[in-house]
């Protein structure tokens, strides 16, 4: 009812305007430098990034805490000075990483039916974050404390675990968070593929037992004939050649492993060397093997994604993932197949197709559109714009082919 409606808008305000306030607080740590002073001397004190630099890496700080510290036994009391200083990050376990992600996920996925309801317009998954532990804690300090942990978290799993990786360019507004339904999907039919696979070779046995042997792969290992058959099924020649290459390259990591961990085994005890080189060939873990099928696919939307990604954040200022109307307007503007040649190539769209969008990406006119509603909206428009730049290089690259080839013959006529 209307009441409820203005209860919630309310309430969304007001969560917003605290995230807002979060996210500020989060990011600017990372720039902000102290200065130290002891006995009368300034020493220039950073607070401390991740080690590692790489771009893609999440970095959101916990704010200093306050101690004393004194220059040493000749300094008087006087000199001693209050210091500011980073608190050591929380560490998280995967397992409880994952079970955060989890919740998360639960949590966005009802907020989001509520949003719908009420035509609220969506949060971000980053913007849910705070949102989420704000509901849970309510302590401005425990919220950057748990968000501050779970980002730590992300940075250090995310190349173990393939959720942990989608989990953290959702989070940085890198992919559309409905991929993870995509893996998801993609987990499920390997399974059907194995079991598939298995009843063709026990075609006597019950499924009861097909399920059993699939249950005890999932559990255990899979061999190169199993995941061969799924790959050739499930993609093209040209990318089941490419992950053949990569499946053969980890099983011979896990093969090798095993095989230095047999020698081991065998020097304690000489018997057990019979046998250590058999059956183990192509042979590797199926969680490693479901590893490369799944970092495969996010590596290919990710690319697949790139063109359209800088196109949004040359429109999103703020850099949050979320635009307006008028944003979005300029966004579908380099969007789609381009019409025309060379510089003067450019989409084109009428006021029709424009409204038909916008009704697509912001049905409830809240002037608020997400990364991901974005990604949703303009799907078909990036595939467009995929194949066209696909096929604009390959007539560029033919043309120069032909034309080097047009130079060679002057010359060899010169000759």
């Amino acid at each position: 009812n209307q009441s409820e409606m203005m209860k919630l808008r309310k309430q969304l305000r007001k969560l917003t305007t605290e995230n807002e306030g979060l996210r500020s607080e989060l990011s600017g740590m990372g720039a902000v430098k102290k200065a130290v002073v002891i006995g009368g001397r300034n020493y220039p004190n950073t607070i401390r990034q991740d080690d590692d630099n790489n771009n893609s890496m999440l970095a959101l700080p916990p704010p200093p805490v306050r101690e004393e510290k004194k220059e040493d036994n000749n300094t008087s009391m006087q000199n001693t000075q209050i210091v500011e200083q980073e608190p050591s990050i929380r560490n998280l376990t995967l397992k409880q990483l994952l079970a955060f992600v989890d919740e998360l996920y639960a949590s966005k996925e009802k907020y989001d039916k509520k949003c719908a309801a009420s035509k609220l317009p969506r949060e971000t998954m980053e913007q849910h974050m705070y949102t989420f532990l704000n509901q849970r804690y309510g302590l401005r300090s425990l919220i950057v404390e748990n968000a501050s942990a779970v980002i730590k978290a992300v940075n250090s799993f995310h190349q173990q675990e393939n959720t942990v990786a989608v989990f953290g360019k959702i989070l940085r507004n890198e992919i559309d968070e409905e991929f993870r339904f995509v893996q998801k999907q993609l987990k499920d039919t390997v399974m059907d593929l194995l079991r598939v696979h298995l009843k063709a070779k026990h075609v006597r046995k019950p499924d009861d037992f097909i399920h059993s042997l699939a249950e005890n792969i999932e559990q255990g290992v899979i061999n190169v004939e199993e995941w061969t058959d799924i790959i050739q099924y499930m993609y093209n020649e040209d990318d089941a050649m490419a992950l053949g290459v990569m499946l053969k390259d980890a099983a011979r990591k896990y093969n090798g492993q095993r095989i230095k961990e047999a020698k081991e085994a065998a020097k304690k005890q000489p018997r057990a060397k019979a046998g250590i080189d058999q059956d183990l060939n192509g042979k590797m873990p199926y969680a490693d093997f479901l590893k490369v099928l799944l970092d495969f696919q996010l590596l290919g939307h990710d690319r697949f994604l790139t063109k359209f990604r800088d196109r949004f954040y040359e429109v999103d200022k703020d850099n949050n993932g979320i635009i307006n109307e008028e944003e979005f307007r300029m966004l579908c503007g380099v969007i789609g197949k381009l019409t025309g040649k060379g510089k003067n190539a450019k989409v084109v769209r009428s006021e029709a197709d424009m409204r038909s969008l916008l009704e697509m990406a912001d049905p409830h006119n809240n002037n608020h559109i997400t990364f991901s509603e974005a990604v949703a909206c303009l799907s078909g428009d990036i595939v467009e714009m995929v194949v066209d730049m696909h096929s604009r290089q390959q007539r560029l690259k033919e043309i120069n082919i032909k034309r080097e080839q047009k130079g060679f013959k002057k010359i060899q006529q010169g000759l």
